[in-house]
């Protein structure tokens, strides 16, 4: 039995070493290829990661710029003047958000304006309680 399976592998070993040799690269290359695909979704994963502390940091610093604006002009002034006072402080502390985001005049406005409301709500209640 083992003189038989020596003569079948002495045939059979031409055709295995071929095919490993000509299988053996291509599963390497496909291994590569989808570790390549994996460590890109991690990329992918910590760009966005990065992407949303970015935006959180960005809506932070509205907030605090709305605030901000509220305590130096006072809870009368216009609107556009805390806007404006507003996007200076954000621009001024987040500029590297704001350039990362590409965001101009308008989308700061915006998003300095869905603040507002909320600061102003901070800041009465902050005074309500200072007794002012």
């Amino acid at each position: 039995m083992n003189e038989f399976l020596w003569d079948l592998w002495l045939i059979l070993q031409p055709i295995v070493l071929l095919f490993v040799s000509t299988v053996g690269p291509v599963l390497v290359a496909w291994l590569a290829y989808r570790l390549t695909q994996v460590l890109k979704i991690e990329d992918e994963a910590a760009r966005r990661d990065i992407e949303a502390k970015l935006r959180d940091a960005l809506h932070q610093s509205a907030m605090n710029a709305a605030k901000v604006a509220l305590a130096r002009l006072g809870p009368d002034a216009k609107t556009a003047e805390l806007v404006s006072e507003a996007i200076s402080y954000v621009q001024a502390k987040n500029s590297e958000a704001v350039k990362s985001f590409g965001l101009g005049p308008n989308e700061l406005t915006d998003i300095v304006l869905s603040k507002v409301p909320e600061a102003m709500k901070l800041v009465g209640a902050a005074r309500g309680i200072l007794g002012r």
